[in-house]
């Protein structure tokens, strides 16, 4: 997705005053780490492979790849005029969910 903020505005635009969005992605760690666990170092391959290639030859382009941190999707729905958005305390190894409100 070249621009994740524009499509989270209009997410946002589409919402009621009590709608939410729910976002699940990988679950990686906020800040990156090297050698970094066994499952962030597949889905950086994955990312590095297609996910980031394929972004990039979007337009507009915010190259993040698969490595969706939450710093950066927290940092998207500020700018993309979210007044809430927050990781949900949903346990799972592979997968990360975030709650956005308008």
């Amino acid at each position: 997705m070249g621009d994740p903020v524009g499509t989270l505005r209009a997410a946002r635009r589409a919402l009621t005053a009590d709608g939410a969005v729910l976002i699940g992605d990988d679950r990686v760690e906020d800040e990156l780490t090297t050698p970094g666990p066994l499952l962030e170092r597949f889905q950086f391959g994955c990312s590095v492979l297609h996910c980031l290639p394929a972004t990039m030859a979007e337009s507009p382009v915010e190259a993040n790849g698969t490595m969706l941190r939450t710093p950066t999707l927290l940092r998207w729905a500020r700018e993309a005029g979210f007044t809430e958005a927050r990781v949900l305390p949903i346990e799972n190894a592979f997968w990360r969910f975030f709650l956005l409100r308008p």
